[in-house]
């Protein structure tokens, strides 16, 4: 799961930036090496000021006990950190203690960018 969490888009309850595609894998079973190879790609503009981007596995979407299946409650978990890898840690300590079932990966990182993102026509 890609998530962006970045205020104007949050205030339009935009986060997920991707969805879940079956059927496409790397690993023993992969995707990559058929004749016609199946993958997922894009470019995404960032918009202006900070952007919170994360990525993480299954393992932690759908960790039993937890409702990290709402990407609100994902970044609730960065608020009042210091550093974005003290957020990280929260979240995977949160899911070790919740017995999370499956592993988990997750990146993370805030970039800011002060270039002037598009504005939509029909806001000029």
């Amino acid at each position: 799961m890609l998530l962006l969490r970045q205020p104007e888009l949050e205030r339009l309850g935009e986060y997920q930036q991707n969805h879940r595609n079956f059927y496409e894998w790397v690993g023993k079973e992969s995707t990559f090496n058929k004749e016609v190879p199946c993958y997922s790609s894009g470019v995404k503009e960032l918009r202006t000021g900070e952007n919170h981007i994360f990525m993480t596995t299954d393992g932690l979407v759908e960790c039993p006990n937890t409702s990290y299946s709402n990407p609100k409650n994902i970044f609730r978990m960065f608020q009042g950190v210091v550093t974005n890898v003290n957020g990280v840690m929260k979240l995977l300590d949160d899911i070790q203690l919740k017995n999370g079932r499956d592993s988990t990966t997750i990146i993370s990182w805030i970039i800011p960018n002060d270039q002037v993102a598009t504005i939509p026509s029909d806001l000029k």
